[in-house]
């Protein structure tokens, strides 16, 4: 094979590379975002946790202030 019969290879090579770069990159930017969102269900997570756990006590302190007027 001479250089000319290679260059069309190359060319194909290289697209195919360029590709799977564009690939990795978009899934780059997927792990990304789903790891920002992670990270914010987890905040969120922490918010409903704490406002569950605050809904407890005060059902606990009406509770025993029904207790104590009965």
């Amino acid at each position: 094979m001479n250089h000319e019969d290679l260059i069309p290879r190359i060319n194909e090579k290289k697209t195919f590379l360029d590709e799977i770069r564009a690939e990795i990159s978009s899934l780059q930017n997927t792990v990304e975002t789903k790891s920002r969102q992670f990270d914010q269900a987890k905040v969120e997570f922490r918010r409903c946790s704490q406002t569950i756990e605050q809904s407890k006590s005060e059902l606990k302190t009406a509770e025993n202030t029904v207790n104590e007027l009965t």
